[in-house]
C-alpha cells in the first residue's frame, strides 16, 4: 500500500488553494502578510496533512524480510510533492522574486518546511495514542506484551517472546514515552442506593417554612425576589423587587428577546442584587428568593 493516490488527491486540493491566495497579490500590493499566513495554516496545512498519521512512516523503515536493517522511507517522491504545493502558500505570504532562497522563505514566512510538520503531527499522533484507553482499539495495537521471568533449566530460546515487527503505529508510539497511568475512558460508577427526588415537600409546606424563616431574619436585612418568563412569541422577559422590612424599596422589569426563560431568571437575579447593592443604607445582603418556587438562596 502506497497510499499515492491519497497523497496526490490532497496535494492537488492544497495547490489550488495556495494558487488562489497567491493571485490575491503581487510584488507591488496585496493582503496584509500576517492575513494570508493566518489562511495558509488555516486553510492549506490542514488540506496538505490530511490523514498523514495513517501513512507517514517516519525518514527510515525496515522491510519485512529484514526488520533488523533500516533504509530510507520510500515516501520522498511524496514529501517532495507536498513540498511544492507549501511553498506556493509560502510564495503567497511574501512579496517576493523567484530567486529567493528557500530556507529564507520559509524564516520569513514563520512555516517550517514539509518535513518538520509531518514530525509535529507523528508527535501529536503519539500524544494522543499515550492517552487513549487501555480499552480502545488503537492502544491495544500498540500494547507491548510484559516480559515473562527467566527459567534456568530451560533453554533461553524458547522463552525469548517473538518479535514484533515496527509496524507505523508501533514506531509512532515509540515516540514518547509511556504515562504511569493512561486516562480511563469511562470510570465506573455503581449506585446501590434509590436516588431522591430534588423536593419532598409541598409548595404549601414550603411556602410555610418560608415564613417562619422571614420572621426570623434582622428587620434592616434585604431580600430580592426574582422572576423570569417566556411569552407565546419567544420573548424572555425578567422581574425583581427587592423588600426590607416587610415592604418594597425598589423593583424593577426587563426584557431579553429571543432567550430562554431560565437566562431570563438569571438576568433577574443579578439585576435584582445590583439594585440591592445600589441601595444608600444597605447593611447587609443576606440573599435572593424566587417567586415561583419560594426557595431561599443563600448569598455572601
Amino acid at each position: 500500500m502506497t497510499f499515492k493516490t491519497h497523497v496526490e488527491k490532497w496535494t492537488a486540493k492544497a495547490q489550488a488553494v495556495a494558487h488562489h491566495l497567491r493571485s490575491l497579490g503581487n510584488t507591488r500590493r496585496g493582503a496584509l502578510p500576517s492575513a494570508v499566513q493566518r489562511a495558509a495554516r488555516a486553510c492549506v496545512e490542514p488540506i496538505l496533512l490530511f490523514g498523514v498519521e495513517a501513512w507517514y512512516p517516519g525518514t527510515t523503515w525496515r522491510r519485512w524480510r529484514r526488520p533488523s536493517k533500516e533504509r530510507p522511507s520510500r515516501v520522498q517522491q511524496l514529501v517532495r510533492k507536498m513540498s511544492k504545493a507549501l511553498k506556493q502558500a509560502v510564495r503567497a505570504i511574501l512579496p517576493i522574486w523567484k530567486t529567493t532562497p528557500i530556507a529564507v522563505l520559509h524564516r520569513e514566512s514563520g512555516i517550517p518546511p514539509v518535513h518538520q510538520l509531518l514530525e509535529a503531527r507523528r508527535l501529536r499522533f503519539s500524544a494522543r495514542i499515550k492517552s487513549l484507553d487501555h480499552a480502545h482499539r488503537l492502544a491495544k495495537r500498540t500494547t507491548e506484551a510484559a516480559p515473562q521471568p527467566i527459567i534456568k533449566c530451560i533453554k533461553l530460546k524458547y522463552q525469548l517472546p517473538p518479535k514484533v515487527f515496527p509496524t507505523r503505529l508501533r514506531k509512532t508510539n515509540r515516540l514518547l514515552g509511556n504515562c504511569r497511568q493512561r486516562p480511563v475512558l469511562m470510570p465506573r460508577k455503581y449506585s446501590h442506593e434509590t436516588p431522591q427526588p430534588l423536593q419532598t415537600a409541598s409548595k404549601e409546606e414550603s411556602a410555610k417554612d418560608f415564613d417562619r424563616w422571614l420572621q426570623t431574619i434582622p428587620p434592616l436585612s434585604l431580600i430580592v425576589y426574582s422572576d423570569g418568563s417566556l411569552s407565546s412569541s419567544g420573548a424572555a422577559g425578567y422581574g425583581y423587587v427587592v423588600h426590607q422590612s416587610g415592604r418594597s424599596v425598589c423593583q424593577g422589569a426587563g426584557r431579553l428577546g429571543p432567550a430562554e426563560v431560565f437566562d431570563a431568571e438569571a438576568k433577574g437575579a443579578l439585576e435584582g442584587l445590583k439594585a440591592a447593592l445600589r441601595l444608600p443604607q444597605i447593611h447587609f445582603l443576606l440573599g435572593e428568593a424566587n417567586f415561583a418556587g419560594r426557595h431561599m438562596v443563600p448569598g455572601p
